[in-house]
């Protein structure tokens, strides 16, 4: 848990005195006057609304009865976790729908210094809850958190097992084994909490984030190999789409969410050798 610098405010009429932010799950919460720590993002209520209540078929107003919140908290809530591959059934979009060349420039505007206001309104969002899910992806909170709060540690990072989980980490992203807290935790013999308390789980989000960029690369690698494999297969032969994406590892909307320039790429091609083919 991260404590930011925000302090004071109003809430509810209430006065809010700390910040605090889990950078794991971006989830934030504050203390009131009474000293009682409240979450401010809604995701953990909104966790346990999901789980004891199927919500598909109810309305909007029904939605927001059971909830206790309006519209807008509720589809911040859903993209979250619809985000992270969960509620599907209720959620406009999935996790399928995730485009990484977007993810990857939101964070690059982040960086920049860029508002969220801004990104919000980019073109190519169409609908507000296509922006929700790669707003409340779970690299783009990171990117968040570390850009737009002042934050520093409630407790200094231990070294010894930062220096531990550094090698986890690094072994499983050379075997391509999965980087995650519970992963690591059950290696090294350690409880997820432990490895939270200790300062040490933002190691573990930064070899994630390689990792899934090094997926993405090597996924790549492996599309454009295949289908040079299938023209070479098809010489003199017209090449219908059907067929080229039959044989690929993925279908052509993942391809055109992790790289819309090698989909096009693969357009053209195809175009052109089916024009030399007539």
């Amino acid at each position: 848990m991260l404590s930011t610098t925000t302090k004071n405010a109003q809430r509810y009429g209430q006065s809010l005195k700390r910040y605090l932010i889990c950078p794991d799950c971006g989830c934030e919460y504050a203390i009131d006057s009474n000293k009682k720590l409240l979450e401010r993002t809604y995701f953990i209520k909104g966790f346990e609304v999901l789980s004891n209540f199927n919500i598909a078929n109810l309305t909007w107003p029904e939605r927001e009865r059971v909830f206790g919140l309006k519209r807008n908290r509720i589809l911040r809530i859903i993209a979250y976790f619809s985000s992270r591959g969960k509620n599907a059934d209720i959620a406009k979009y999935t996790e399928k729908d995730i485009d990484e060349t977007k993810i990857d420039k939101i964070i690059e505007n982040i960086k920049a210094g860029t508002k969220i206001y801004e990104i919000q309104h980019w073109e190519c969002w169409g609908n507000d809850e296509y922006y929700l899910l790669h707003r409340y992806h779970s690299r783009v909170i990171l990117a968040y958190i570390a850009n737009n709060y002042s934050i520093s540690p409630t407790i200094e990072q231990d070294k010894d097992l930062a220096g531990i989980i550094e090698n986890v980490c690094s072994e499983l992203l050379e075997s391509d084994g999965d980087i995650t807290l519970t992963t690591v935790s059950m290696k090294i013999g350690c409880s997820a909490t432990t490895i939270r308390c200790k300062g040490c789980s933002s190691i573990i989000n930064r070899y994630r984030e390689q990792q899934q960029m090094k997926r993405r690369h090597s996924l790549i690698l492996r599309i454009k190999h295949s289908v040079n494999e299938f023209f070479n297969r098809h010489k003199d032969e017209m090449i219908y789409l059907k067929n080229l994406f039959e044989n690929l590892e993925v279908c052509r909307e993942t391809i055109r969410r992790i790289s819309p320039d090698l989909c096009k790429q693969i357009d053209r091609r195809r175009e052109e050798w089916n024009q030399r083919i007539k």
